[in-house]
């Protein structure tokens, strides 16, 4: 490996590196089975002897390292096979730029259900060194279960939900009136949700269209562009990752009410969390705690699920002072 004083060694020259990087980048792109190996990832002793001058795994850790490269878990990649994907998503930024645009007609709700379960599920938490980490307390019995349905207002935060023993046809019938009387002045309402073949039953959609509200689908396999989803990671880390309520069913949906409570009301932290601009379009959304505003025209630079929309309207700045909680 080359020293700093340079004392470089002749068996890793610096002007190798580059090479070397080049090279090395172009076979960890690859299956080492494309390269008659036999196992699907790359280990630190397949390059020994690859290397010039080293001849132990630490060593090529070492290499590997100066060169730029890192070991990270790998991460889950589907592409859509909906043929209308970028259709859905013009059309869901289009529906973004109306409610931009006509912030008291025009409400954009993003809907989505979660299952939790009353047995805690174990997650990070701190703890002594010397001791093994925290236990995830479990008990006998069924592990049962519950739903809640919900909505997030993309320029207010506004979060509405229901807690149910299941969610199914009848229950999100019945939601969708609830959602107009949470917007009795609204003359138009979007919810877009993802492709479960339960949100767009016949029933259901008569039911929408009864309560004056249009339901925008989003491209199959791509729930991850629905940002209530960091609600419900904002939820598991606070309440049902490692809680102490296994044997106490009710107390367990009273701290998952009593979290999602807080944002019944609009909400700016709630907004930054799950990464919607973190401003209120119109007066007409309080702010929490909230101290100077000041009015201007602008432009709103909306980035939602990859899709970016610029528009001109009436904004209200806020320079806001809040609590999460």
């Amino acid at each position: 490996m080359c020293k700093k004083d340079g004392d470089e060694n002749p068996l890793f020259p610096p002007q190798y590196e580059a090479v070397i990087r080049e090279d090395l980048a172009e076979a960890l792109e690859k299956s080492p089975r494309e390269y008659d190996l036999s196992h699907s990832r790359w280990r630190l002793v397949d390059f020994i002897g690859y290397l010039p001058g080293v001849g132990c795994r630490s060593a090529v850790w070492r290499v590997l390292h100066r060169l730029g490269f890192r070991y990270r878990r790998g991460w889950s990649h589907q592409v859509s096979p909906d043929p209308w994907a970028q259709e859905k998503l013009q059309w869901i930024a289009a529906v973004q730029a109306r409610a931009c645009q006509s912030p008291q007609d025009v409400v954009l709700l993003w809907l989505d259900e979660l299952t939790f379960y009353r047995l805690p599920t174990p997650s990070y938490s701190w703890y002594a060194g010397d001791r093994r980490a925290q236990k995830a307390h479990l008990t006998g019995g069924h592990n049962t279960v519950a739903r809640i349905v919900g909505v997030v207002n993309a320029l207010s935060g506004q979060f509405d939900y229901w807690l149910r023993s299941k969610v199914g046809e009848s229950e999100l019938r019945r939601f969708y009136g609830y959602l107009r009387q949470r917007y009795p002045q609204a003359k138009e309402i979007y919810v877009i949700q993802d492709c479960w073949p339960v949100h767009f039953l016949p029933s259901v959609c008569a039911s929408a269209n009864q309560q004056g509200i249009t339901l925008v689908a989003l491209p199959t396999y791509a729930s991850w562009r629905n940002p209530i989803e960091k609600v419900w990671r904002w939820l598991k880390q606070a309440v049902i990752h490692m809680h102490p309520w296994a044997d106490d069913w009710n107390r367990l949906k009273q701290e998952v009410q009593r979290f999602l409570d807080r944002f019944q009301m609009p909400n700016a932290a709630l907004l930054c969390y799950i990464g919607l601009p973190n401003y209120f379009v119109n007066r007409q959304y309080p702010v929490l705690n909230s101290h100077t505003t000041l009015s201007c025209t602008g432009t709103i630079k909306w980035r939602t699920n990859s899709v970016r929309k610029s528009c001109k309207v009436r904004i209200c700045i806020v320079r806001q002072i809040y609590t999460l909680w």
